[in-house]
């Protein structure tokens, strides 16, 4: 059995790449033995973003040898067709080796869960008494669980818990079991074909129930339930605080759902794309950047289609923004093609990209696509990325027709990473030198609670990072320049703004919106507060921050921005 040497440290998962799955003893997390764990750490990069790939616990019909769980594994596809779905499999059997004790079962899954802390897509699978021990323990405390999947098992005694989660429920009793999972999710019947009935909660279709009772084998269960459910979304908690911090189990409550990007259902094409576009030095520099391309766009009249550039946050894997910002799924539905850019670079793999090196690659794609429409470019980032969609606004304002920053601002004149563009000093300098000449709109969304770039502060009159890119491109698009920071007067944004609204969402945090308007009346720089969201991507943000965009285009005679109804 192969040897997996693995370092957990927040959400860097070191490990070796893997022909088939085996379970082997883990040195940094000690396990008893009726638990067998293992780890996918591919590093391929032209492979899925492995972080979001589900992580699978699955509880057995009694005990279970290394040799039984891998047969199970192998069974599941989780060594084949699903292999690209594999994160983390933890195989649990019952302590005492015959049958599963509730307090003693459930609280060595809960250290286990503390332990790791984090869990963005959570699948649980119980198959026969391991399936009525999730009924009865896992789904009534399944706030971290993105979906489960029960066959056979027995439906508790009765419905305890508040917790909502995707369930399918397959096998003998299939109706009897749902009837807890339906409860708790406030599902309603939305389909039925044959014996199979899908249930949904009305106001969030990702909250569903299937039931399955004439499945024959657990393997066709299971491929049903991967295609109909388990495939459909993850989970990642932000309220009140950033996921990727993780937390202990049921913290947080209910953690959010969200969609899970399954190119194909998309009819969505991605490309890895590794390329030099400079040589300097006798040698050549290597890009690195992924291109999104919608089935619906191959056949379009040139130059009609927008092109959105996708950035990562600091450090991020380079498909980030694709697979959790919502962008590629919403430019399938409206008509757009997506790219991520790591812009930062790899060390020894692929060079930083700088501004130039940006503008160079938005240019080598638009020369490829000539379908893609040069007038409508947008830039959009998370974090370090969205500081650098909000330079690129101002440094490349001839490019872009608008930029978009997610948990982004402009760096302060104490903090500044490294990336030569985004100097603060000379962004304001090149602002100012702009001001009332050029026009970039700039779309704003921060979280309320987010502690790595804060929305705003008592405390901080004068400005934070967020709040001084509002000034910045104030600044650059000839609006008045706000003064200090005034919550009392102007609650949670602290400056005055237009057009001022509410949208409540299905995701448990609700968006206070306002804008800043040029002469015409035009939302020329929109912000978006999070209420109760920490640091990262708010994918229904994403639909506002498109809405946004699609209203400009920069004349590619004068480079004017010009307002489109």
């Amino acid at each position: 059995m192969k040897k997996i040497l693995f370092a957990l440290l927040g959400l860097v998962l070191c490990l070796q790449a893997f022909a088939k799955i085996s379970f082997a003893p883990n040195p940094m997390l000690p396990l008893p033995e009726n638990i067998k764990m293992y780890y996918n750490a591919t590093t391929d990069l032209s492979s899925r973003f492995n972080f979001m790939a589900p992580a699978w616990f699955i509880w057995t019909d009694g005990a279970c040898s290394a040799e039984q769980a891998e047969a199970l594994v192998d069974e599941m596809g989780l060594n084949d067709e699903l292999k690209d779905y594999v994160m983390m499999i933890v195989v649990f059997s019952p302590t005492n080796g015959k049958t599963y004790d509730n307090a003693v079962d459930f609280a060595t899954y809960k250290a286990l869960c503390d332990k790791i802390r984090v869990f963005t897509n959570l699948k649980v699978v119980g198959i026969g008494s391991g399936a009525t021990f999730v009924n009865e323990c896992i789904a009534p405390i399944a706030s971290e669980v993105a979906g489960i999947f029960t066959f056979g098992g027995k439906a508790p005694a009765k419905t305890v818990g508040t917790s909502t989660v995707p369930a399918y429920i397959a096998g003998k009793n299939a109706e009897k079991v749902a009837k807890a999972y339906i409860s708790r999710d406030k599902a309603v019947l939305a389909e039925k074909a044959g014996k199979t009935k899908i249930y949904r909660n009305a106001g969030e279709p990702l909250l569903q129930v299937v039931v399955n009772p004439k499945a024959k084998t657990f393997k066709e269960a299971f491929t049903d339930a991967w295609e109909k459910l388990l495939s459909a979304n993850y989970r990642c908690s932000n309220l009140n605080h950033t996921g990727y911090m993780g937390g202990l189990l049921g913290q947080y409550g209910d953690y959010e759902l969200e969609p899970y990007l399954m190119f194909e259902r998309y009819g969505v094409e991605r490309k890895m794309v590794e390329q030099s576009l400079f040589t300097y030095n006798k040698s050549e520099h290597k890009f690195l950047w992924y291109e999104y391309v919608p089935a619906s766009i191959k056949d379009a009249a040139e130059k009609t289609v927008p092109l959105v550039i996708l950035l990562h946050g600091h450090n991020n894997d380079p498909r980030t923004q694709a697979e959790t910002s919502g962008f590629v799924e919403l430019g399938a539905k409206e008509g757009f093609m997506v790219a991520e850019l790591e812009w930062q670079g790899r060390a020894g793999e692929y060079e930083y990209m700088g501004d130039h090196g940006i503008e160079a690659t938005v240019r080598t794609i638009l020369a490829k696509y000539p379908q893609l429409d040069p007038s409508r470019v947008y830039a959009e980032g998370l974090s370090a990325g969205g500081f650098t969609a909000t330079a690129l606004g101002i440094t490349k304002s001839h490019l872009f027709a608008a930029v978009g920053a997610h948990s982004g601002g402009v760096y302060a004149e104490t903090l500044n990473l490294g990336f030569p563009f985004t100097n603060p000093t000379a962004l304001w300098a090149e602002a100012a030198q702009k001001r009332g000449r050029i026009t970039t709109p700039l779309f704003s969304i921060c979280g309320t609670t987010d502690e790595a770039v804060p929305f705003n502060a008592p405390d901080s009159p004068s400005g934070n990072m967020v709040t001084d890119s509002w000034r910045l491109y104030q600044t650059l698009n000839g609006l008045e320049i706000s003064g200090p920071t005034d919550l009392e007067k102007w609650p949670l944004f602290g400056l005055q703004l237009q057009n001022r609204r509410r949208i409540e969402t299905n995701k448990g945090h609700a968006m206070e919106i306002g804008e800043l308007t040029d002469s015409e009346g035009h939302a020329v720089i929109e912000i978006v507060a999070v209420e109760n969201f920490g640091h990262w991507n708010f994918v229904p943000g994403t639909a506002l921050m498109w809405e946004f965009f699609k209203h400009w285009k920069r004349d590619l005679n004068t480079l004017d921005a010009v307002y489109v109804e």
